[in-house]
């Protein structure tokens, strides 16, 4: 039975809403009266999820929000929102809250809305330790010339070397930014051959002429492969694009960085173990062992 904690200055309320959530006997609910309390609450027991008025005195909604967000990150909090409070509820979404329902439709809107959150949260957890038994990944990502298709993808890699134990949190980090930067490269210079990076194309102001690319021929049809290799003692990453392909600098490290050129290429060299390019110039692969002081670079990697 999920608990679920109930947190509005007015008792009226409080029990309004708690005893909407006690139809069915399906929650377990408790009370608190304000902000304060329902974190101390929440130090003696952890609830499954936390439905809060988002107008209280001295900890509102929104800074209740921000507190679970930094001590109890996977509580989720569902916000009940007044006439007049809209600004401060888009607030609190975008500062971690799951959701919200106004009072006026508290009675045919808040099982609804605790149910929904509540089966995401689980999937969310079920997820995570699903990552957590993977011992051995290979997996081939077939992605569109879709900028927002990345930050999930490289998201979910860094998730699976997590649990797989590759690196440390830092080391993940770098792995991450290096597969972003070989990523964006295949779309951006490989596929759709512009001359930019992707941040130069995001400052620029030419993001219009990334999206018209992304509809025209020969760029429509072409697509950024992406083939992953995880072991408990390899991180392997093939990041292959379909363009014309291009002859990588063979400029140090600290020259790319000085210059200010290739600059993908430079963070991918510093941050990974080893890179290397197909003699074509439209492929690379990005390795990262689990221990350099122990495996050597020259050791096989599968």
């Amino acid at each position: 039975m999920a608990l679920v904690l109930i947190v509005d200055d007015s008792a009226l309320e409080r029990k309004l809403a708690a005893s909407l959530l006690a139809k069915g006997n399906r929650f377990e609910v408790c009370l608190a009266e304000d902000g304060k309390q329902a974190l101390r609450m929440m130090e003696r027991r952890l609830p499954d999820i936390v439905v809060a008025d988002l107008v209280m005195p001295n900890v509102n909604g929104l800074e209740l929000v921000t507190y679970i967000q930094e001590r109890f990150a996977r509580v989720p909090v569902i916000l009940m929102t007044a006439h007049g409070s809209e600004d401060i509820a888009v607030a609190a979404l975008e500062n971690g809250a799951s959701s919200y329902v106004p009072k006026s439709r508290l009675a045919e809107r808040l099982l609804e809305t605790v149910d929904r959150v509540l089966a995401r949260s689980r999937a969310e957890r079920n997820r995570e330790r699903l990552i957590q038994c993977v011992g051995k990944l290979d997996a081939t990502f077939y992605l569109e010339n879709d900028v927002s298709l990345v930050p999930p993808l490289v998201d979910y890699l860094q998730a699976t070397i997590s649990a797989i134990g590759i690196g440390s949190e830092a080391e993940r980090l770098r792995v991450g930014i290096a597969l972003e930067e070989a990523i964006y490269n295949a779309m951006l210079h490989g596929n759709l051959e512009m001359p930019d990076d992707f941040a130069s194309v995001m400052r620029g102001g030419r993001f219009a002429e990334l999206e018209y690319r992304r509809g025209q021929p020969p760029f429509n049809q072409r697509k950024v492969v992406v083939d992953v290799h995880l072991t408990t003692y390899t991180a392997r990453f093939v990041v292959r694009d379909q363009g014309a392909g291009f002859r990588p600098s063979k400029r140090s490290v600290s020259e790319r960085f000085e210059q200010g050129s290739h600059r993908g290429t430079a963070l991918m060299r510093a941050f990974m173990d080893e890179v290397r390019y197909n003699e074509l110039g439209n492929e690379v692969t990005l390795i990262k062992l689990h221990d350099r002081a122990v495996r050597s670079i020259n050791e096989p990697v599968d």
